[in-house]
């Protein structure tokens, strides 16, 4: 299928999005109508030439636009990158102007120092807009993708539903290769398209992406986990059953003490917790069978390294021969704080679903 076709077939799945969109969170439009919020990804070399020595290039920004301007540290990646998160907040012309600095800051030659307006200076900026904003941005047929393209003669794709790296993480990564004046023109006409609808947000509002920040809710809401929304849980689970037909939510399985249902140093779904706070320190071992192992460490374990630096878990499959006793089936073992811990374990169990507690 040739790259013309396959767009095409993407673009058409989200023809019925306009009708269908959710609005929740705290978003890309905030309580006053003319606050918005625009996600940018950026390489740490580029966000070094943002921030600027000692912050003087993002005070600059941030006083010259009047928004709100934050990188996040170079342990804040969006999941499946390894690019940084700008988040940029304020009224809409103040993002626009923040937006645009901080895309020539991304253009900036390292060796001369020099921003580059002229048509040889290709690059590719990428930007993070909410899943609800995905039927504005192609629009039906994908009118409105084409025609972004055209007025600003930059290349600029929407990344595909199943290219997200996490599910449940209602986000999505557009990518626009073009010069200066068009990637900023491009990211201009994107954020009035969505800022002019008014309904779209964010539903994580900050730059970390562990399961504390992406969740960042408490109890007493329908959220089960202590900060997970039970519809993410299932949805991370990819609609089966969770193990052991246990309740997250009325189980408290893996909250902090002091928490309802949890007893301190007590096991919770094959967990053993020390500590208390949030400083708790949780294990968990689960065994795996071999022909599991591969699909779960991805190509050069490339799979297990995303699980790791998204989750802030520690995870290690043990090696080939050692096995659980009395059966051929490796061990799993998952370390870290409690909610490191419950999130690892729903991405683990995306690609070894049979996974059960030892």
């Amino acid at each position: 299928m040739s790259a013309g076709v396959k767009r095409s077939h993407d673009e058409a799945e989200e023809q019925d999005v306009l009708a269908k969109r959710q609005v929740t969170g705290d978003g890309i439009s905030s309580g006053d109508e003319t606050q918005m919020a625009l996600k940018i990804l950026i390489g740490n070399k580029s966000a070094g030439s943002v921030i600027g020595k000692a912050g003087a290039t993002i005070n600059s920004i941030k006083d010259t636009s009047g928004a709100k301007v934050k990188v996040s540290s170079n342990s804040e990646t969006f999941p499946g990158t390894a690019d940084r998160i700008v988040l940029i907040s304020g009224k809409v012309e103040t993002v626009l102007s923040a937006a645009k600095m901080v895309i020539s800051e991304m253009y900036r030659d390292p060796n001369s120092g020099r921003v580059p307006d002229d048509v040889n200076a290709v690059m590719t900026v990428s930007i993070v807009i909410p899943a609800a904003a995905c039927g504005l941005v192609i629009g039906k047929g994908g009118e409105k993708i084409n025609s972004l393209r055209e007025e600003t003669q930059a290349k600029i794709q929407l990344q595909a539903k199943d290219k997200v790296a996490i599910p449940g993480l209602n986000e999505r990564i557009v990518t626009i290769q073009g010069t200066l004046p068009q990637a900023q023109t491009a990211v201009e006409k994107i954020v009035h398209l969505i800022h002019e609808d008014g309904n779209i947000r964010y539903e994580n509002l900050g730059t970390n992406y562990g399961m504390s920040g992406m969740m960042g809710k408490g109890l007493g809401q329908g959220y089960g986990m202590g900060m997970m929304p039970m519809q993410g849980a299932a949805a991370m689970y990819g609609g089966m059953q969770m193990p052991m037909g246990m309740d997250m939510a009325s189980q408290g399985m893996g909250m902090a003490p002091g928490m309802p249902g949890v007893v301190p140093g007590q096991e919770y779904w094959g967990m053993s917790q020390h500590g208390l706070g949030t400083d708790m320190h949780t294990v968990l071992k689960l065994s795996i069978t071999d022909d599991a192992v591969g699909p779960l460490l991805g190509k050069g374990g490339c799979n297990l390294k995303e699980y790791i630096s998204v989750s802030g878990a520690n995870i290690k499959v043990s090696q080939r021969g050692d096995t659980i006793p009395g059966t051929n089936n490796r061990y799993i073992t998952i370390q870290g704080t409690a909610a490191a811990v419950q999130y690892a374990q729903l991405l683990v169990l995306q690609k070894a679903p049979n996974a059960t507690p030892v």
